[in-house]
């Protein structure tokens, strides 16, 4: 089994930044990165919006669970991995999470995670779907309320406003 060092798990808010992050620390640190929401896409066929539209989000979960098991059984180097946002919020995944490897919280404030979903297509957020930005502001409110509990619960928290890649050495 890979040590806990060995995986460092990026959790956070849609929009957040945790692939852009993933892949940034990869390169700056000759590492391997996994992005699970392209991993599940890739293994299934089909796009995280098509999953939950035609399964529904319970059926999306189970997949996505099973999914994160089996990936982080193959892993034998260091690796970051980015996380959908809902992932550590079922199944005692954060729990998990924590004993199999590093957890860092990528932490936005409301406004900057508005700013970078507008900037998104919202196909590829379907839990985040919105007529205007009033509604989708309620929605990612209600949204990161229920889920910073989860989220909170990482070995580190970063507020990526003032985030730099030097901030992740000491982790790799």
């Amino acid at each position: 089994m890979v040590r806990k060092a060995d995986i460092v798990f990026l959790i956070g808010m849609p929009g957040v930044g945790k692939t852009y992050w993933g892949k940034a620390i990869a390169q700056q640190y000759a590492i391997d990165h996994i992005d699970l929401d392209t991993f599940i896409e890739i293994q299934i066929g089909h796009s995280i919006a098509a999953i939950i539209s035609q399964e529904g989000e319970v059926r999306f979960r189970e997949i996505e669970h099973q999914t994160l098991l089996q990936l982080v059984r193959t892993i034998n180097r260091k690796t970051v991995i980015s996380l959908g946002g809902g992932t550590p919020c079922y199944y005692h995944t954060m729990t998990w999470l924590n004993e199999v490897g590093t957890t860092i919280y990528l932490r936005a404030s409301l406004p900057t995670l508005l700013h970078h979903l507008s900037l998104s297509s919202s196909e590829q957020r379907p839990l985040l779907s919105a007529p205007n930005k009033a509604t989708l502001q309620a929605k990612l409110s209600q949204l990161l309320n229920h889920r910073k509990v989860f989220y909170e619960q990482a070995h580190y928290i970063f507020d990526i406003e003032k985030l730099h890649l030097c901030n992740f050495q000491q982790l790799l």
